[in-house]
């Protein structure tokens, strides 16, 4: 898992407190000339977070925000936190995917007017903040939020949130398919006079990684939860 997510980020090989990279990746010579990494050794420091942030404006100007956060260290393995109270449901978030076979995805679907949709991602060094008023979620499991109107996934295969909207959905989220890994950003929209944004924002300590070009961080995006 924790090799995996490091691998997230470009590194053409690592080894984590031996950790095995189940399914490695081979990287042509223009990507690896394109990398600057190194392997990290057990007992390491490092550190490795992805914010996942869905932000919703509704025509009568209300706003709607959902977080859900996935963190990695050395010193506490890993911690998954979502913006908001949280019960098990059997309800399954669809990320459905359109053809591609890894690497990252995003769409945006509109039909009506005066809407706007934005995705983005980001890359830096150093950590997340908490998420205020974060709440801890168990792995494996699907959860709904308090308001009814957002999944949180966690489990295998599939870690992360889908925002069921009055008119659309917009989903984000880490998906592994057939050994193929996916960061999935999605907006749907009916209706008019909607604004929806996701950010995808990833950060790294304790791990020289040099530059990765967007592309090569695309192409070797693995899945997290096999």
């Amino acid at each position: 898992m924790r090799a995996k997510i490091l691998k997230l980020l470009g590194l053409p090989a690592l080894t984590l407190a031996g950790a095995v990279m189940a399914q490695p990746q081979e990287l042509s010579e223009d990507e690896l000339g394109a990398i600057r990494g190194k392997y990290t050794v057990s007992g390491q420091d490092y550190y490795f977070g992805l914010l996942m942030q869905t932000r919703y404006i509704q025509p009568d100007g209300q706003v709607r925000q959902a977080d859900m956060q996935v963190e990695i260290s050395a010193a506490s393995g890993m911690q998954v936190t979502v913006s908001d109270a949280v019960t098990a449901t059997s309800e399954s978030a669809q990320f459905e995917l359109l053809g591609q076979q890894s690497g990252l995805q995003q769409r945006i679907q509109i039909a009506g007017s005066s809407n706007r949709a934005f995705n983005d991602m980001s890359l830096a060094e150093g950590t997340l903040t908490p998420l205020e008023n974060g709440v801890v979620v168990a792995i494996g499991q699907q959860w709904v939020s308090s308001q009814g109107d957002v999944l949180f996934s966690t489990q295998t295969g599939q870690l992360g949130m889908q925002i069921n909207l009055p008119s659309g959905v917009a989903v984000q989220g880490i998906l592994n398919q057939s050994g193929n890994g996916q960061l999935l950003q999605s907006i749907d929209i009916h209706g008019g006079a909607q604004a929806i944004s996701n950010l995808s924002d990833l950060r790294y300590a304790g791990i020289d990684i040099g530059t990765i070009p967007t592309g090569v961080l695309a192409q070797q995006l693995l899945g997290l939860n096999h």
